[in-house]
């Protein structure tokens, strides 16, 4: 996944790839590519909210994660 989507691309990926609602009100989570990075897309019925955070990747477990 391109991680320098923005929350217009990221919506658009979670409706063509995952073939779900993102003004659903469900949290979408994506990682970057080397797990130090994450972008969480929600809609809070006002609009899209893009939270995008540094992480540790110690926690993310290599197994359980979804490639898109």
């Amino acid at each position: 996944m391109d991680f320098r989507c923005g929350h217009d691309g990221l919506a658009a990926k979670v409706q063509e790839m995952l073939r779900l609602d993102p003004f659903s009100g469900a949290a979408f989570v994506f990682r970057s590519k080397r797990a130090d990075r994450i972008k969480i897309l929600v809609w809070d019925q006002t609009g899209l909210v893009l939270v995008h955070k540094a992480v540790c990747h110690c926690w993310l477990d290599q197994e359980k994660v979804v490639r898109l």
